[in-house]
């Protein structure tokens, strides 16, 4: 049986984007373009989105783009529409569980 830990893939995040100088939200981001996925973000600040702009030179370790691949294939996390997609969130719970 597979578990997923949140706060243990938090963790992984703060020490993996501290060992790139990043935050969370840009090695996530950072990740997605390693997998070949557009990134589409909206902000009205100038700063976040320039940071945005900048994930695109960061350059992950294969080994980095592997385990949060591996690790995140285990997370079902939503923000947003978390009612919407309920029942979907829920069989991915249990088909990692």
């Amino acid at each position: 049986m597979r578990t997923f830990n949140e706060k243990s893939f938090q963790e992984f995040l703060r020490q993996t984007s501290s060992k790139y100088g990043v935050s969370a939200v840009e090695l996530l981001q950072a990740w997605l373009l390693h997998k070949g996925v557009v990134v589409v973000t909206t902000s009205s600040k100038e700063d976040h989105m320039k940071k945005s702009l900048d994930t695109i030179n960061i350059q992950l370790k294969p080994e980095d783009v592997d385990e949060i691949t591996s690790r995140g294939s285990k997370a079902v996390h939503r923000r947003f529409w978390d009612k919407e997609f309920k029942s979907q969130d829920d069989e991915s719970r249990a088909r990692i569980s």
